[in-house]
């Protein structure tokens, strides 16, 4: 009886040795958790700076476009302009 109770004893003693390993996998795992949710969040954090630029970005492109819109118009009236220069330069030619 002696005998079975101290085989009884170790294995129960094993178990909690097992257990208190188990406990300590469980801390280092739950810490590595924490370190991949403060990456992830830092990730989360450059992506929105990102999209913030990429907004940026395409509002100055936009503005870019408008810019370009207006060259293309003012280009558009000088060659008017040339057009009704030439004619005047003709009819000056013809009087003289």
């Amino acid at each position: 009886m002696v005998w079975l109770a101290q085989k009884g004893l170790r294995l129960v003693q094993k178990e909690a040795g097992l257990a208190q390993k188990d406990a300590g996998l469980a801390q280092k795992v739950l810490r590595l958790a924490q370190k991949v949710l403060r990456l992830a969040q830092k990730d989360v954090v450059v992506a929105q700076k990102g999209v913030g630029l990429a907004q940026k970005e395409a509002g100055l492109a936009q503005k870019g476009i408008g810019l370009a819109q207006k060259d293309v118009g003012l280009a558009q009236k000088n060659v008017e302009l040339a057009q009704k220069d030439v004619e005047l330069a003709e009819k000056v030619f013809w009087l003289a």
